[in-house]
């Protein structure tokens, strides 16, 4: 199937509201991307345990996960990559020198090494039920992702200059993502179209640094109108907020609905 065009979207600040919902608004504009021809598709560190009801919430089959450590596209997964056990093993080894926990996403599941006050915080944020404690889950299946729990940031420089084979993104005031180098929200994009083979043009709704790599992938970038300073100026459009109808507004400024 050929499309008219492939429009991604972050979900946190951007899909969904300040509540954490996806606003009827964005439902009926997806819906109608959809019917104009164009492929709708979440582009997220999630994954897919942790994605609740969002896709089927929003009308949207088509996913990056994990930074794109997996790539789903109409309810078929298309990819599925591996963090390696030697890294894991030495992240492990560093984050107990500097006492922090570890998270770790595996095929759908995600665990802990423990239920810290950190921890909590960080599932807090995201408007997430806590996980369940697992840390040994990674000598017996496939990790995809990984996070460090930390509030301190002054320590994040260390663990990519310790382990360079691992990328080090700080994507809360409570928690630093973790892929192998080169992967992220961009680098999905890019293995999706490659393996879709399609030359569409391309679009992609943002609010947070992570998605800066989204931005460089993609024909036209839309900075919601909550984003951070450094992602309105990467941004082709800035939109309205994610509580004022921004992907309707910034969709119809650009024909697409």
């Amino acid at each position: 199937m050929t499309y008219n065009g492939f429009v991604f979207f972050d979900i946190d600040g951007t899909l969904v509201n300040s509540q954490g919902q996806v606003p009827i608004e964005n439902k009926r504009a997806i819906a109608q991307l959809r019917a104009n021809g164009f492929l709708p598709i979440v582009c997220t560190g999630r994954d897919r345990g942790e994605m609740g009801t969002v896709l089927e919430d929003a009308g949207i089959h088509s996913a990056i996960l994990l930074n794109g450590m997996e790539i789903l596209h109409e309810k078929q997964f298309l990819f599925e990559g591996r963090i390696a056990q030697n890294s894991i093993l030495k992240l492990l080894q560093l984050a107990k020198e500097n006492e922090h926990n570890l998270g770790f996403y595996s095929q759908g599941e995600m665990r802990v090494t423990a239920l810290s006050l950190t921890v909590q915080r960080n599932f807090r944020y995201f408007h997430q039920d806590l996980p369940q404690v697992g840390p040994t889950i990674y000598q017996n299946q496939p990790c995809q992702m990984l996070l460090i729990f930390s509030e301190e940031p002054e320590k994040d420089t260390q663990y990519q200059t310790e382990i360079p084979e691992l990328h080090f993104f700080r994507n809360s005031p409570y928690s630093i993502d973790i892929t192998p180098h080169g992967c992220n929200k961009g680098s999905g994009i890019q293995h999706l179209l490659t393996l879709l083979a399609d030359k569409a043009p391309t679009y992609a709704f943002g609010d947070g640094l992570n998605d800066l790599s989204m931005f460089e992938r993609v024909d036209y970038s839309i900075a919601m109108g909550n984003s951070q300073a450094t992602i309105k100026e990467a941004a082709t459009f800035i939109t309205r907020s994610n509580d004022e109808n921004g992907i309707p507004h910034a969709l119809t400024h650009f024909g697409l609905i």
